[in-house]
């Protein structure tokens, strides 16, 4: 079984990991959406004691993270047409501060 070391320090061996996330990907809807929840709420006890922002941010950034893992293609279609868009807000947004019709 092949492990990595860091350190001295041994961790999970990379078919563990790669053993769960295929498990992830072909579980239920409902094991999924749990597993989406479960990476929202460690990343909302990460900003614990940080405040409300970063609690929210914390928890949105462990949530999609786990959501980009166990659904891979729809997070990288989600991504392409998110930029495109964030592409268009950004330019209106520009040219409403520069003082030009956006056309």
């Amino acid at each position: 079984m092949k492990t990595y070391r860091n350190r001295g320090l041994t961790f999970f061996p990379v078919s563990f990991w790669i053993a769960n996330i295929d498990y992830l990907r072909s579980a239920p809807q409902e094991v999924q959406f749990g597993a989406i929840a479960v990476g929202a709420l460690v990343g909302s006890f990460l900003g614990f004691r940080r405040g409300l922002l970063r609690k929210l941010w914390y928890g949105s950034i462990g949530g999609i993270g786990t959501a980009a893992v166990i659904y891979p293609e729809d997070s990288k279609l989600v991504a392409r047409e998110g930029f495109q868009i964030a592409k268009c807000y950004g330019s209106v947004a520009y040219n409403f501060i520069v003082g030009r019709k956006y056309s």
